[in-house]
């Protein structure tokens, strides 16, 4: 179930589900969710979550927020500010009001100091507008990203990070000597992309098995991710369960070798509605080959996660027929 195809029935219940939709138990957050016909089926369009800005940045980040937005089936957007003092974030309110009214959008904004079952939320437009978080870890949506395969909401954004942080500087080095072994082995060798992406499939494999993958067979696997036929393959394909492939590769990478499989993870998280987890391993992604000089795998990867996540799955299906792409 795409998390974005939910039905909310009132704010009491969409802020509550706020952890399910993002992925993560968020702090010191402004989150914004987009509906179209709101009220009247409510179809929920989009969740994105930024930090809560300083209050000299609030009109940019609101601008920010807005263009995001632009050309999206919303016309009407909740915002719940998370943490903060309620009364020094209406500024950030009243500014994104202002931007998404000239896009006309209407605005319904919310505070709670924390996202965390038990507390206390209200409007910022009065009218006795308030309620209580509530504990949705047994939410039908909490069940649905389950039998998608997501794990329980992390306790915060940091921690879904961690998940996905490198090793220590001395294991990825002992992966960069062995890959460096492995590339010398392969040099010159033209097979099909079959024999290319071998390594790869191998793995896959054995992980879909409960196997654990030596350092040998992870370092091939991510070595085949060189060759960009090999990895458009893997793209288009969306292999299941492949996300563990991909984290395990992301994590032991050297930097020079990050953007490979951190296409492939970010890709499959936001088409799986995973959009938080999507927008980590990009951060991650440009950390690692540094953020002044993005690569063209980052680059394509920022672009890639602005599509919404139906529009992101029609494109690579039609990559898919792409005759070069296929196993002969």
């Amino acid at each position: 179930m795409d998390k974005h195809g939910l039905v909310v029935p009132d704010l009491d219940a969409l802020l509550s589900e706020v952890p399910n939709l993002l992925g993560f138990v968020p702090a010191d957050s402004l989150v914004l969710i987009g509906f179209e016909d709101f009220g009247t089926g409510s179809a929920m369009q989009f969740t994105m979550r930024i930090d809560l800005p300083e209050p000299e940045h609030h009109v940019a980040a609101a601008q920010y927020l807005t263009e995001f937005l632009h050309g999206r089936d919303t016309d009407t957007a909740v915002a719940a500010v998370i943490g903060g003092d309620r009364e020094q974030q209406r500024s950030l309110v009243d500014a994104l009001g202002s931007a998404l009214d000239s896009q006309q959008i209407g605005l319904h904004a919310t505070w709670t100091a924390e996202m965390q079952p038990g507390e206390k939320w209200c409007c910022y437009h009065g009218d006795g507008c308030e309620g209580t978080i509530h504990d949705t870890t047994a939410s039908h949506l909490a069940a649905a990203t389950a039998v998608a395969g997501h794990r329980s909401p992390w306790g915060s954004r940091e921690e879904m990070a961690a998940s996905i942080a490198a090793v220590p500087d001395a294991e990825r080095r002992q992966w960069a000597d062995r890959l460096d072994t492995w590339r010398e082995r392969s040099a010159g060798k033209d097979g099909s992309l079959r024999e290319a992406s071998a390594p790869v499939f191998a793995a896959l494999e054995q992980l879909r098995n409960g196997e654990a993958l030596t350092t040998e067979q992870a370092v091939a696997a991510l070595g085949a991710l060189d060759d960009h036929v090999v990895r458009d393959m893997m793209l288009v394909r969306r292999e299941p369960g492949a996300e563990q492939l991909w984290t395990l590769l992301l994590r032991y990478a050297p930097d020079a070798d990050v953007e490979g499989p951190a296409v492939l993870l970010a890709t499959a998280s936001h088409l799986h509605g995973d959009g938080a987890m999507a927008s980590v391993v990009l951060e991650r992604a440009r950390d690692a080959v540094a953020p002044a000089s993005p690569g063209p795998l980052v680059e394509l990867l920022d672009r890639m996660l602005t599509l919404a996540p139906h529009h992101l799955r029609t494109l690579l299906d039609e990559l898919a027929d792409d005759a070069g792409l296929q196993l002969n």
